[in-house]
């Protein structure tokens, strides 16, 4: 019964906690491009205070008509410009790796950037594959921070642990002006977790500080109980049945103090799911774009409705954006077979 309790009780410990999707996020800061003008950002237009829009109407000095931004329906490159804007101190012109940036993982980043500002512990959750670590990675490219990050496993020894800190710890002394950023990626999965608390919260390995320009981020599986029994083909009747096995993830119990930094990111709408799959398949093609645009866009479509056809038939924890980066070996090989074309003469679009 105590272990049972005890696995249990993160479900019962995060239930109570606000999802992402259930607060419009609102937040106003100082861009960091000139230190000086200010920005808003927020899910919904519709719910922001009619005094912060004052605000930023007494601020606007532009010529063109002040009106309140939608950021749903900016593009990814009006996006990445409002980002560097907050985020950045150059104005430098940069390249990045392809990247989907929506309004949603617009508003992560930037309040991630504010919490590492803040020095106040970041700790995220949420499903597997739902793009945690590729937001990470980016962010860490715009800001030009150094990143580190180590994929957590049931497996993964102390030892490990404590090496790859001892690794990052030595780059950001080799530059005390640079921050170093070390992502513990699914930290929950393993169980020593007393020493991520320490890492992750009070800036300590084994009781040794560790450098001030040093970050510390770590993101974790949801804890949710399976609605359903799900089965493995080969192993019915071989699966260990134990008190983790009634969790949608098998992972273990953060300590209290990590819960209070927890947030809880959930999963990505069909929206942006659509364009971290739109960004996928751009990148499946080096990115060049010089593929048909229907082929790009039935590529995206067919990946976006089977996504959803495995939710549908399974879960809504069942499907990944995992799932979608298992095509690109078949696909590049589909593609190096030759062109593909519209047969006959649809050359119409269709839905």
């Amino acid at each position: 019964a105590r272990m049972s309790s005890e696995a249990l009780r993160p479900v019962s410990r995060v239930d109570g906690m606000l999802q992402w999707a259930q607060s419009n996020q609102l937040v106003v800061v100082f861009n960091s491009q000139d230190g000086q003008s200010i920005s808003a950002l927020y899910r919904n237009p519709d719910a922001v205070p009619d005094d912060v829009f004052r605000l930023l109407q007494s601020q606007h000095v532009s010529s063109t008509p002040w009106q309140r931004e939608n950021f749903s329906e900016m593009s990814s490159a009006e996006l990445l410009a409002r980002l560097e804007r907050i985020c950045c101190s150059s104005r430098d012109k940069r390249t990045y790796p392809p990247y989907a940036v929506s309004a949603d993982n617009l508003l992560k980043m930037v309040l991630v950037m504010l919490r590492v500002r803040a020095q106040v512990p970041v700790v995220i959750m949420g499903e597997t594959g739902c793009g945690k670590t590729s937001l990470i990675k980016f962010l860490a490219n715009v800001v030009s921070t150094r990143l580190r990050v180590l994929n957590f496993h049931a497996g993964l020894t102390e030892a490990a642990i404590v090496s790859f800190i001892d690794d990052a710890a030595l780059e950001a002394d080799g530059n005390r002006s640079a921050p170093v950023w070390a992502f513990l990626d699914e930290v929950n999965t393993c169980n020593h977790l007393g020493l991520v608390a320490e890492l992750v919260c009070h800036q300590t390995c084994l009781g040794r500080p560790l450098p001030r320009n040093l970050v510390v981020l770590a993101c974790c599986n949801p804890y949710r109980l399976q609605t359903k029994r799900s089965t493995t083909a080969g192993l019915e009747g071989k699966l260990v049945l134990d008190d983790q096995s009634r969790l949608v993830y098998r992972v273990f119990a953060l300590p209290e103090t990590m819960l209070n930094f927890v947030w809880d990111f959930g999963s990505l709408d069909r929206h942006d799911e659509s364009a971290y799959i739109d960004s996928m398949v751009a990148d499946l093609f080096d990115g060049s774009g010089a593929f048909d645009p229907w082929l790009r866009r039935l590529l995206v479509g067919l990946l976006a409705a089977s996504q959803q056809f495995v939710r549908d038939v399974n879960s809504d924890w069942s499907a990944s954006l995992r799932d979608v980066k298992r095509c690109h070996r078949p696909g590049k090989w589909v593609h190096a077979m030759g062109p593909i074309s519209r047969s006959g003469s649809d050359t119409e679009e269709s839905d």
